[in-house]
């Protein structure tokens, strides 16, 4: 057991004293290739606000309306911010898997598996933990904004004024729901009663 630690010491020690460089600019062909890496990376960065954009392009051109688009775009977000979070739990169970595979596939001694394992634990789990944070920060907000955009929408609706149209004898029709819903006469204005 001692031998394992000191031999992965000596393996770190040593990564750390020469780490990797994946790119030497020596020639034009290297630094070339770098900079379409790194644009490459910087645009991946973006790739998820694609589907996002396009429904917004979309919605942008067939819904006419603040509403409407509240309402796409609110029940959209809603739904992905739920998505987002699904996995997450199942992430963590699928790593205790994969760990407890490891555990009992191993030909080793008893301490170099329980080392395997404990090392293997704390990077998977360190690794989770970096990842579900973002994760849960994007699925929360995309479900905050959703509610917000529908809460909106919601309040704009309650506000808006219904066009009406008057007949010759006083009588208010909304074209919107095709009903009549009052009476304008002289002394007073009535509204129907609740059906």
């Amino acid at each position: 057991m001692e031998s394992e630690f000191t031999r992965l010491s000596d393996e770190i020690a040593r990564l750390q004293d020469n780490p990797a460089s994946f790119f030497t600019p020596q020639s034009g062909d290297d630094q070339v290739l770098r900079l379409l890496t790194e644009t490459y990376q910087q645009l991946l960065s973006l790739a998820y606000l694609c589907p996002l954009g396009i429904l917004t392009l979309i919605v942008t051109f067939s819904v006419r309306t603040f509403q409407g688009f509240g309402r796409w775009i609110g029940i959209t977000l809603i739904i992905v911010g739920i998505l987002a979070l699904l996995p997450l739990p199942f992430i963590r169970v699928s790593i205790a898997d994969g760990i407890a595979d490891l555990l009992s596939s191993s030909t080793e001694t008893l301490e170099t598996r329980v080392f395997q394992t404990n090392l293997a634990a704390g990077l998977l789990l360190s690794a989770f933990n970096e990842f579900s944070e973002p994760v849960l920060l994007q699925g929360f907000g995309f479900i905050l904004l959703g509610v917000v955009l529908l809460g909106i929408t919601a309040w704009q609706k309650r506000r808006t004024i219904t066009p009406l149209m008057m007949t010759v004898d006083g009588q208010l029709y909304s074209p919107t729901t095709g009903r009549f819903v009052g009476t304008v006469t002289p002394s007073s204005m009535r509204l129907p009663r609740d059906p």
